[in-house]
């Protein structure tokens, strides 16, 4: 619950608004009073495996749903369910490696057939 002081018409008073709380596995296994190991072992199990998959989606799901709705705090959700900013670029060179830094000074020529000869192998 949230307090708020709500004003209307010049009288105010104290609401308690309800408040979203974001599902956690951890919660989940205080609840019904079992340790992340054993929850684990059963995740390992064929007969539990739906079981325990549709607990991990359901308290995914909900995060994700609080959080596009602006009840849960977005930045925090985002980190936890292991969500990236999709604008924000990595750049890699040849085969997702190192890139290739050239310590160098260089002609205007040289610049550009090292330009060219870098693109070639994308």
């Amino acid at each position: 619950m949230e307090a708020k002081l709500v004003s209307y018409q010049g009288v105010s008073e104290l609401e308690y608004i309800p408040k979203m709380r974001a599902m956690t596995l951890s919660g989940m296994l205080l609840f019904i009073e079992m340790d992340h190991e054993t929850w684990n072992n059963y995740r390992l199990r064929d007969d539990f495996f739906g079981v325990t998959k549709r607990a991990d989606e359901t308290i995914y799901a909900q995060k994700f749903a609080g959080a596009s709705a602006d009840l849960l705090n977005a930045n925090i959700i985002a980190r936890d369910l292991g969500l990236k900013d999709s604008s924000s670029r990595e750049i890699t060179g040849k085969d997702g490696g190192a890139v290739k830094v050239i310590a160098a000074e260089m002609s205007d020529a040289e610049a550009t057939q090292s330009y060219q000869d870098m693109i070639k192998d994308i």
